[in-house]
């Protein structure tokens, strides 16, 4: 998913990946929720729930589990949405500063064309 700002410049990329955060590894029927936030002004108006949907959307046909590193804020968040916690993370940000995290995985329903399930 793109969100592109009224201005000139680089799109701002939200949703999710098949390439694991850090490491670029590709594991098959496995996605990444990446650069997911909202705005603390526009909280409680289900605009991240509608943007999580999305992304479930749009992953189901390519993978059939998501893995978000969640911030401590944002558990209740994912909980909610159907994540379940695996545990504790630190998320290396650069220059040896580490983001406390809690890694959490949600499996997404079988649907037709998703690659990670057989048609019947």
């Amino acid at each position: 998913m793109h969100i592109r700002s009224g201005s000139p410049g680089p799109q701002i990329l939200i949703g999710w990946t098949v390439a694991a955060p850090g490491s670029a590894e590709i594991i098959p029927g496995e996605g990444h929720i990446r650069h997911f936030a909202t705005h603390p002004d526009w909280l409680g108006r289900r605009i991240g729930t509608s943007l999580l949907a999305r992304c479930f959307a749009d992953a189901g046909p390519v993978v059939h589990r998501l893995y978000c590193y969640s911030s401590l804020n944002a558990e209740p968040f994912y909980l909610a949405s159907g994540f379940e916690a695996i545990g504790p993370v630190d998320v290396p940000i650069g220059s040896g500063l580490k983001f406390a995290a809690t890694l959490m995985k949600r499996e997404l329903p079988a649907r037709a064309g998703n690659s990670c399930y057989p048609v019947l």
